[in-house]
């Protein structure tokens, strides 16, 4: 799985051309020229790196089987019907500005997608890795649940991770909150079941070694307060892994919340702005009335 870099030139990183400096009607056009050929370069990468996201989550979703990916596949589909039109915009004979702020906008989208997706898909393998070897080295769990319910905590964290994706994909910002809050919630799902595992093969192992001993010595001793304790132990457990997931569950709010919050304040900016306009231009208007007025009087 290999992520590319940004283009030369890369997204934003537009400097001053010569021309800024210099004077003539010819300077803006030449500054958008400049400017549209940085955004089609930067463009192609990140058709390239759309490439590159497609292919990872191709791998992810055969691994895994994710049940629905319909939402994946919409979002690719939209993305590069986007980058399309992006690509005719900035290669237009005569560029729009407003244009190419929204290539660039797409280009940093898609540059801000690799790296973390790299990150959560080495999340999901090793905790498939991890479980291996827990089966792998306790065979006995294979007489328990724990291998059915992990197989379906690692298939719902691979769709979670499908559908951040998409949502991250299509810049839904707050649908993109509320997957992140889903994976990190089914990651802690799947961490408390390989944990629960851990927990039964040692208990297990113990059970099975006091069975030797007592073969051993040629005696029967009764192994229900082992497993009286046993039922307790597991209640206790259940009981911590669920203030486990309400920790987590209130995170996942708080996330939600300071979204909110942030995009308040960011609304907040631009109303003001429209009320300075206004005002402005009704300031402009009333000075326009007087100045009539006062040619009037003259």
């Amino acid at each position: 799985m290999v992520t590319l870099g940004l283009a030369a030139g890369g997204c934003g990183n537009h400097g001053a051309p010569p021309s800024e400096h210099s004077g003539g009607a010819a300077a803006p056009s030449a500054r958008l020229a400049q400017q549209a050929a940085g955004a089609a370069r930067n463009l192609e990468w990140a058709g390239a790196t759309l490439d590159n996201i497609e292919k990872d989550l191709a791998g992810v979703v055969e691994k895994y089987k994710p049940s629905d990916t319909g939402s994946l596949s919409s979002a690719f589909q939209t993305a590069r019907a986007k980058l399309d039109n992006l690509k005719k915009m900035a290669k237009a004979s005569e560029p729009d500005a407003g244009d190419l702020a929204a290539a660039i906008d797409f280009t940093k989208n898609v540059a801000s997608l690799p790296q973390p997706l790299l990150d959560r898909i080495g999340d999901l393998d090793g905790k498939q890795e991890t479980y291996h070897d827990l089966m792998s080295d306790n065979p006995s769990l294979t007489n328990t649940d724990i291998g059915k319910r992990f197989d379906g905590a690692l298939q719902l964290l691979a769709g979670d991770l499908a559908r951040l994706t998409a949502c991250q994909l299509e810049e839904k910002p707050n649908e993109a909150c509320e997957a992140e809050g889903e994976w990190n919630l089914q990651g802690t799902r799947c961490d408390q079941i390989i944990d629960e595992g851990r927990d039964e093969a040692a208990y297990l192992a113990r059970k099975e070694e006091l069975n030797k001993n007592m073969r051993e010595a040629g005696k029967t001793v009764s192994l229900r307060p082992l497993e009286s304790a046993r039922q307790q132990a597991r209640a206790a457990k259940r009981r911590q892994q669920e203030a486990a997931l309400a920790k987590q569950k209130l995170a996942n709010q708080i996330s939600a919340l300071n979204l909110q919050n942030q995009q308040l304040d960011e609304n907040a900016g631009k109303l003001q702005e429209a009320v300075d306009q206004a005002s402005a231009a009704c300031d402009q208007a009333q000075e326009k009335i007087q100045q009539a007025i006062d040619r009037e009087d003259e």
